[in-house]
């Protein structure tokens, strides 16, 4: 997944209504699809909104908690356009090679464990980048009655700090399509305030598909030599060879 250029997600937070000047509460169905509500706030958090929240649980824990819903759709009064620009801290394919090959910075797959060893998932190549750390983002919640919900934060930092986490270092978080890395985010930069002020990047899907490439077509050279590689290469279409493997502007 790429993102969209910062013009179109302005337009759509003025036609939501979305202001600056006011807290925003962000939430998801809960449970698996926690992901989407981590993603939003991300994207406004790029644009540099002051307050954005995301609700504990999400939509699932609160119809089972009986508190008011409505069936209305409200109607909306469209703000001027998000002031500010659309910054969001995402690392290029050049600083996740420079990370594999120098060390200057910890990359953390978000994706489930079975994807991360390379046993599941959907990937042309399966595993994961050289070197990267796997911590999966639903391991940051737990039950709670029939919902799931954030861990304390001295559970979760007790993790991150085991793993290497740590916010005296550069982190790059990946995974398939960007939203399961925001979840990350969100637990590093707003639960763990020791993170607030660490360089956290993340990875959209084709840089993770780019990079899987070239350490591809790295080992291939280190087997075979690089002109049998580049031959091997030229057979390969031309969208491969770049590295789009992902479906472009794509939501799970």
């Amino acid at each position: 997944m790429q993102l969209f250029p910062g013009q179109w997600y302005a337009d759509v937070f003025a036609r939501l209504g979305i202001r600056w000047d006011q807290p925003v509460v962000v939430y998801s169905a809960g449970e698996t699809h926690n992901i989407d509500a981590t993603f939003l706030v991300w994207l406004l958090a790029s644009y540099g909104h002051p307050r954005v929240y995301l609700l504990d649980g999400g939509y699932f824990k609160w119809q089972l908690e009986q508190k008011p819903l409505a069936k209305h759709y409200p109607k909306l009064m469209s703000p001027p356009v998000p002031p500010g620009t659309f910054r969001p801290p995402t690392a290029s394919l050049d600083d996740v090679r420079r990370a594999v090959q120098s060390h200057d910075a910890v990359l953390v797959d978000a994706r489930p464990p079975d994807q991360f060893s390379g046993e599941a998932g959907a990937q042309m190549r399966r595993g994961h980048i050289p070197g990267a750390i796997n911590h999966y983002w639903q391991d940051d919640l737990e039950q709670e009655g029939f919902g799931r919900v954030w861990k304390p934060a001295d559970s979760l930092k007790a993790r991150y700090l085991a793993q290497g986490i740590t916010p005296d270092k550069h982190l790059i978080l990946y995974c398939n399509s960007t939203t399961e890395a925001t979840h990350v985010f969100f637990a590093l930069s707003y639960l763990l305030e020791a993170w607030s002020e660490a360089r956290l990047d993340g990875v959209d899907g084709d840089c993770l598909a780019q990079a899987s490439l070239f350490s591809a077509l790295s080992e291939l050279v280190t087997t075979y030599g690089e002109d049998a590689t580049a031959k091997y290469a030229e057979g390969l279409p031309a969208r491969i060879r770049n590295g789009e493997f992902s479906v472009q502007i794509s939501r799970q």
